[in-house]
């Protein structure tokens, strides 16, 4: 059997499982892999279960052969545990596609760094990328349009928790993604119901307009399935370096911690804000200081800006923000944040505790802040000014 199952510009598959269902129940999921630049695009379809015969969306169906056993991980993109399939005895179907929908993000590497630079379209939820050796993830949640130079982070299982993958086929997809040892960046979005069609979802309808749009990578659900899901994501092969996204280096700026604590309201999750005037301060302040109120801070906001941190509830002390550098590079603010957890051995207050931190950087015409890890660049969150 090809050991390179994927010239993988572009790859759409078929999942079916029925874990712990009764025999012959049947669950779809359909996984769409797309590169817009390929020549060549594929769907691969997996069956699990106690069905004899898997129905197909042509309206046709395939005999469900043997469990293909843990050899599956020599094979890019075969899943243990699946059946072989049809006459050839193959660990999954295969058959090609030429349509795909735009992608929402294109990567290019940052000359001299260890950056990729970011030009988000459309909304991303998750993204990952592939050097040839590991995988590393990106920015979580970004907004549109937006560019932007990140530092990639490490990542041991990437894809677990994105789309409708179970955690041994996001491995799957992860192991065969990375058979060719190319560089590449894989973007996945949350359907957008009331976008315009582009998702799978937006084309499974009875209307026949809907129909008559359904690209060749969306296929219809076959009939006599109990459940039906899906994931799309898009494949950005060939990664190059732009010369042009070269930076000359930022500049250092001066901060100061102007106020802590452990105590007060803690928000529903980590917040990381800019605050543009006094009364943002105040109510940050008020934020922090639920009882007896203190009087606020000293701010020169006319040569200052001034950022906010307010984590969510910690179960013990010994929770901290450590403010460890802050950059320039024209109106955009970098301000590099350590979270400190408490020493597992030392002795600990065990109250729950929602640390803060108030700080200013010299300078007022930031209309960006970015908040980073400085040890891995990991972006924590991005605030702006409107």
């Amino acid at each position: 059997m090809r050991r390179n199952l994927l010239p993988l510009l572009g790859l759409a598959g078929l999942l079916w499982t029925a874990a712990c269902a009764p025999e012959g129940t049947r669950s779809l999921h359909e996984v769409v892999l797309a590169d817009e630049t390929s020549v060549e695009r594929y769907r691969y379809g997996y069956a699990f279960g106690g069905a004899a015969r898997l129905p197909l969306p042509e309206g046709t169906d395939v005999a469900l052969g043997e469990r293909v056993g843990d050899a599956a991980e020599d094979v890019p993109f075969a899943v243990a545990g699946a059946h072989r399939l049809g006459d050839d005895e193959e660990p999954f179907l295969r058959d090609r596609f030429d349509a795909v929908g735009d992608p929402p993000l294109r990567a290019v590497r940052v000359p001299l760094s260890s950056d990729l630079r970011l030009t988000v379209e459309r909304p991303v939820d998750r993204a990952w990328y592939f050097d040839g050796d590991r995988w590393f993830e990106l920015p979580r949640d970004m907004t549109a349009p937006l560019v932007v130079d990140f530092a990639p982070r490490p990542v041991s299982n990437p894809f677990r928790g994105a789309g409708a993958l179970t955690p041994a086929e996001a491995d799957a997809l992860a192991r065969g993604l990375a058979s060719d040892g190319a560089r590449k960046v894989v973007s996945w979005e949350r359907p957008d119901e009331e976008a315009e069609p582009r998702t799978v979802l937006d084309f499974l309808s009875d209307d026949d307009e809907a129909e008559r749009d359904r690209p060749a990578w969306a296929p219809r659900a076959p009939d006599g399935v109990d459940e039906y899901r899906h994931s799309l994501f898009h494949v950005q092969t060939g990664v190059e370096t732009d010369a042009s996204a070269y930076r000359a280096p930022q500049r250092t700026s001066l901060h100061e911690v102007i106020a802590r604590g452990a105590q007060g309201a803690a928000p529903d999750r980590d917040r990381f804000v800019l605050l543009r005037d006094r009364d943002e301060l105040r109510t940050f302040w008020n934020q922090v200081h639920p009882g007896s109120t203190p009087p606020l801070p000293e701010v020169r906001f006319g040569r200052e800006t001034l950022v906010g941190i307010r984590l969510a509830q910690r179960p013990t002390g010994g929770y901290g923000i450590e403010v460890v550098r802050t950059y320039r590079d024209g109106s955009e603010l970098f301000v590099d944040l350590r979270l400190t957890e408490p020493d597992p051995d030392g002795i600990q207050t065990q109250a729950l505790t929602a640390p803060w931190v108030l700080a200013t950087v010299l300078g007022s015409d930031a209309d960006v802040v970015w908040f980073r890890d400085p040890d891995d660049g990991t972006l924590f969150a991005v605030a702006r000014s409107d």
